[in-house]
């Protein structure tokens, strides 16, 4: 998916940018910036910040959630749900909750909430003593892991999401070079069965030509041939009459001679 924030005014301290340009965002990360001059790429959905500043998100460092123990004044949901209206992405609240966040179970369990809400990241700042009375260390280094353990749950999340996203978008690829292979088959097997028709075409063709040339040949022959037998008859008969002719002469001469 792709996502243009246009026409904002981007601050952003590590760049350093302040000015104003549109922010690429791809399979939710920051692709390009892209300034006024630069054709955004075909495609993206485009979200009109003019008049609005673009910044990366902000992070409390100091905020009170109140829950778990006093969700009648805030809850982890609520505050969060605050937080990001206002351009807050993370937040750290402090551990004057009930019980206070002095241990890493008080501390997974807002971790939970926070992951539940879906909204801002929340950074549980956990108390130095127990119960926040300064006489006992709290188990800081059990606090610790627990939110060094979501950090790598949501950096594994993010790596599965990357790699789903890096599948889907092989398999897209692979859908459409076998697509592009099953067309250019279909082309291929038409243009022969075409060509295939029109060779069928050109030996029936010729075969029906060579048919009446033959049948013609043959009448031709037999034109001739009748020719040639009247003519023999013909000939035949002239001498017959010759023959004939000749008899009747000689017998005329002999009746002649014989004084009849």
């Amino acid at each position: 998916m792709k996502l243009l924030i246009a026409n904002g005014h981007l601050i952003d301290p590590a760049a350093p940018e302040n000015t104003g340009m549109s922010v690429l965002i791809e399979d939710g990360r920051v692709s390009a910036w892209l300034r006024p001059n630069e054709k955004p790429p075909e495609g993206c959905e485009v979200f009109d910040a003019a008049g609005l500043l673009v910044a990366p998100g902000f992070i409390d460092m100091h905020v009170h959630l109140r829950e778990p123990g006093q969700e009648h004044k805030e809850t982890i949901a609520s505050g969060c749900a605050a937080a990001v209206a206002g351009g807050w992405t993370s937040v750290c609240p402090m551990p004057n909750t009930q019980p206070v966040n002095d241990n890493a179970a008080i501390t997974r369990y807002m971790i939970e909430q926070a992951e539940r809400a879906g909204l801002a990241n929340v950074f549980p700042i956990g108390a130095i003593t127990k119960s926040s009375d300064g006489s006992e260390l709290a188990e800081m280094g059990e606090m610790k892991s627990a939110v060094e353990q979501q950090a790598n749950q949501e950096k594994q999340a993010t790596k599965e999401a990357v790699q789903a996203e890096k599948a889907n978008a092989q398999q897209i690829v692979a859908d459409e070079k076998q697509k592009a292979k099953d067309m250019v088959e279909s082309k291929k097997s038409k243009a022969t069965a075409k060509a295939t028709e029109h060779q069928q075409r050109a030996k029936d063709l010729a075969a029906q030509k060579k048919t009446k040339a033959e049948r013609r040949a043959a009448e031709q022959k037999q034109k001739a041939s009748d020719k040639g037998q009247n003519s023999v008859d013909q000939t035949m008969q002239n001498a017959s009459d010759k023959s004939d002719a000749a008899m009747g002469k000689v017998d005329r001469k002999l009746d002649s001679l014989l004084g009849k």
